[in-house]
């Protein structure tokens, strides 16, 4: 603990008592405020974690494969994949439908298959 001051020393006690009081008031105050701050942490701290939250479900919707759409581009989609499997169906071979669709048989092979 510190010393006390010597300017202390020369009050009454009276004057001692007052300042007392007021450090006391003081003391409060700054307690108050200290409560205060805490429960604005607090808040800060449940709003970051709702923040991350929504970044991470934004993430997970908007992620895509390729985000820079960089790359080969899908030769293959839901129309050509619904084409390949109705002539599957209707009997046609691979090769032939590659040479219907204008396309190869690896691509046919595979939309046969997804």
């Amino acid at each position: 603990m510190k010393e006390p001051s010597i300017k202390y020393l020369s009050w009454s006690r009276e004057d001692l008592e007052t300042e007392i009081e007021r450090l006391q008031k003081l003391n409060n105050e700054q307690k108050k405020e200290i409560r205060k701050l805490k429960t604005e942490d607090k808040n800060v701290q449940k709003l970051k974690s709702e923040f991350q939250k929504l970044i991470n479900e934004q993430s997970l919707i908007h992620k895509l494969k390729n985000e820079r759409g960089a790359g080969r581009k899908p030769k293959l989609n839901d129309e050509l994949i619904s084409e390949i499997k109705q002539q599957r169906s209707a009997g046609l071979k691979y090769s032939e439908i590659a040479i219907n669709m204008g396309i190869s048989v690896g691509l046919v092979h595979r939309g046969s298959k997804q």
